[in-house]
């Protein structure tokens, strides 16, 4: 399964969720549900909660959202060594 933005003949833009699979030894696509258009998700911040969300059950994933702690990245860095 993947998100697709998919634009329609308006320009529009909508967020999806989508699963590959085989039929017949083709790849095909199948759009599982249309989370809705990706500007109103954006502007209403329900995008940004379900991504919290999703994060939840994710065990290999680590998000951060920089906004609540800075100092997780600054104490990531700091002994680090970049060559100049």
């Amino acid at each position: 399964m993947f998100i697709r933005v998919n634009r329609n003949a308006h320009g529009r833009e909508y967020l999806q969720i989508v699963r590959s699979y085989r039929d017949q030894g083709k790849v095909k696509q199948q759009i599982l549900f249309t989370l809705g258009r990706l500007d109103t998700l954006q502007a209403s911040g329900e995008l940004d909660g379900l991504v919290k969300a999703l994060a939840r059950f994710s065990f290999k994933q680590e998000l951060i959202d920089l906004s609540e702690d800075v100092s997780v990245w600054k104490r990531r860095f700091e002994s680090v060594q970049f060559p100049p």
